[in-house]
Order: C-alpha cells, then sequence, then structure tokens
C-alpha cells in the first residue's frame, strides 16, 4: 500500500511540481497492519476485491470524499461528511478526509480551520481509528507538515523551514519525501526568476529557425515540453504531448517540443514517427533555458506567456493538478485524465 504523505504528494501537484515526483515505497504484501509510512488515504478501508468482499456503506462513503478535489465540490463534500458520521466513521477518520479534500481542492484557508481542530486530537489520536494516520509518530508529523504548508502558502518560509524540519524530526522515514517539498517551494519561487529568452532563434528539425515570440503571437500560452532520447519515460511523454496538444491547442496553447541534446537528426526522426504537427525545436547545447528550470526529470514542461512569466513547472501527465490550475486561470479547459489518484510514477 502506497505511503499516506506520498499520495498527498500526488494531491499538491499544483503547489509542488516536484513532489508528484517523489519515489513511493513499493506495497506492503500485507496491507494490515499499516507500513510505517501510513496507508493511502485513496484507498481508504477498500478491500481488493470488491466481488468477494463488499465495500461497506461507511468505507463507500469516506472513499467517495476522497475522491473530491475540487473547491466547488465542497456542498458534495459537507453531505458526504454528514452521512459518514451517520454510518459511524470516527473523529480520526473525518479529520483525515477533510485534510485530503483541502490539500487536494487547495483550499488553504478551509485548511486552517481543519489544522485547528487536528492538532486539538493530535494528543489522543487513536491510531486504531484512523484510516491512514494510523502510525506512532504520524499524526505529531502530520500536523507539522498542515503548519508548513500553510506557512508557506502565506509567504511564511521561515515557518515553512521551521515546521518541515520538525516534521522530518518526527517521521524520519519520510524524509526523502519531506525533501520534495522543500524543492517544491524553492522551485516556485525560482518560477519568479526565470527568464525566458522569447526573442531568441531556436534551431528547427527540419534546419529552420523559429522563436518563441513568433510562435505565440496573437496565442494565449506557450507550453514547453523538454524531451530527450536518453530515458525511456521521456520518448514515452512524447505521445502524451501530442495528446495535450490535440485538447489544448484549439483553446489558444501552443505546444513546442525542445529536444535537450541539440541532435536534429534524432528529433526529425522522432517528429516523423509521431507525427508532430506543433513546433519541434532544439535546445542549445549548454541547455541554458533548461537548466533554468531546476529539474532533472522527464517528462518536463514549462507554461509560458507571450511576455516570458513562468507560470507552471512540471510533468503534465497524469493527475496534474498544477498544469489544470494554471491553465483554468487563463480561461483553458484541461481535463484531468483520471478521478482517480495515479500509481507510482
Amino acid at each position: 500500500m502506497a505511503s499516506a504523505l506520498a499520495a498527498i504528494a500526488l494531491l499538491c501537484a499544483a503547489i509542488l511540481p516536484a513532489a508528484a515526483q517523489a519515489p513511493m515505497p513499493a506495497p506492503a504484501a500485507d496491507p494490515a497492519p499499516a507500513p510505517a509510512g501510513g496507508g493511502d488515504p485513496h484507498s481508504l478501508g477498500l478491500p481488493k476485491d470488491p466481488g468477494t468482499s463488499p465495500v461497506k456503506p461507511k468505507e463507500q462513503t469516506i472513499d467517495e470524499m476522497m475522491k473530491l478535489k475540487d473547491s466547488k465540490d465542497e456542498p458534495q463534500f459537507a453531505k458526504l461528511l454528514e452521512k459518514a458520521k451517520s454510518l459511524g466513521a470516527s473523529e480520526e477518520e473525518l479529520l483525515e478526509a477533510e485534510i485530503t479534500y483541502c490539500f487536494r481542492a487547495q483550499m488553504w484557508d478551509k485548511l486552517k480551520e481543519v489544522h485547528t481542530r487536528f492538532a486539538a486530537l493530535v494528543p489522543r489520536w487513536n491510531l486504531e481509528k484512523a484510516g491512514y494516520i494510523r502510525t506512532a509518530g504520524q499524526p505529531e508529523a502530520m500536523n507539522e507538515l498542515i503548519k508548513a504548508v500553510v506557512a508557506a502558502e502565506g509567504g511564511d518560509m521561515k515557518g515553512f523551514e521551521t515546521a518541515i524540519k520538525e516534521a522530518i524530526w518526527l517521521n524520519p522515514e519520510e524524509a526523502n519525501f519531506y525533501a520534495q517539498f522543500i524543492l517544491g517551494y524553492r522551485r516556485k519561487a525560482r518560477m519568479t526568476s526565470i527568464a525566458v529568452p522569447m526573442n531568441a532563434k531556436f534551431a528547427t528539425s527540419q534546419g529552420g529557425t523559429a522563436t518563441f515570440a513568433e510562435l505565440v503571437k496573437g496565442k494565449k500560452v506557450l507550453l514547453l515540453n523538454f524531451w530527450t532520447g536518453f530515458t525511456p519515460e521521456s520518448l514515452a511523454g512524447i505521445t502524451e504531448m501530442v495528446d495535450v496538444e490535440k485538447e489544448l491547442g484549439p483553446q489558444g496553447v501552443v505546444s513546442v517540443g525542445l529536444n535537450i541534446e541539440g541532435n536534429a537528426a534524432a528529433a526529425e526522426e522522432a517528429r516523423k514517427e509521431n507525427k508532430i504537427t506543433f513546433p519541434w525545436l532544439l535546445e542549445e547545447k549548454t541547455r541554458a533555458l533548461y537548466n533554468q528550470m531546476g529539474s532533472t526529470t522527464f517528462p518536463l514542461s514549462a507554461l509560458v506567456t507571450p511576455e516570458g512569466k513562468v507560470l507552471y513547472i512540471g510533468d503534465p501527465r497524469g493527475d496534474d493538478i498544477g498544469l489544470h490550475e494554471a491553465l483554468a486561470k487563463l480561461g483553458i479547459t484541461y481535463k484531468l485524465p483520471t478521478d482517480d489518484l495515479p500509481p507510482s510514477p
């Protein structure tokens, strides 16, 4: 069963592009008792084989709550919360659901209120009644994680630093996960200082040149997709680029492929093989633009305005709330591929 905190990393893709790529622990051979990192909140209480073990009403209701991820769903969440209470859900299970929903819907003001109630319960948290915060030390660590995120979203990075360090101290098994929050917020801050060369000429795989300014003229935004032939994940990501372009292209989004190797022959072969119709460029050999993004993972994309402002950096595959939210602010609809939590990257 995947780590609860790693699952929340996926829920926070909007604020932490890097967190979505945090490695998730291998599934445990036996889901009970939970591993040190806790259980996956999305699969809370659900049997592996519904055909042989029917889902109980309480667990089904909590599962429905865990799936909600939009602030517009708040009335529905409130109804489900009351239903779960009537079905006997524990205070621990209800708070877990509220925390998860606040993370998924990015409702930070609501999270502050939930955190007050959660912090009050932590000293008497009943691990046996909990759904996924059920390992010694994890309630205290979750308390500090929420403190850290609320502080960061409020611009208090000193408060974030203090709380995230305490979370690591309380739950060192998840230290790598917490590091992703640190990296994610640093990347978010870095976006404001990235200088995208809108008028610089980039070579195309077909032997021509193009500038970002020319490509985005009359459009809403650029979606830069960095790729390389070095990794299978990056090559596989080209298919996603094509799918995303088909959905976003008609809405004023200019998708651009950027091969960071500067290998025209390889880039042109990939363009033909995948029947690419959008701009297919070569990054400078110094990889100056790619290096500014502060990531070594693939696929990697950046959403850039006609003025060169970076609105998003991350992996656009899967349940990427970050890209969804950035596009929504521009009046662009991006349908999330699935309502389920994605599997381990």
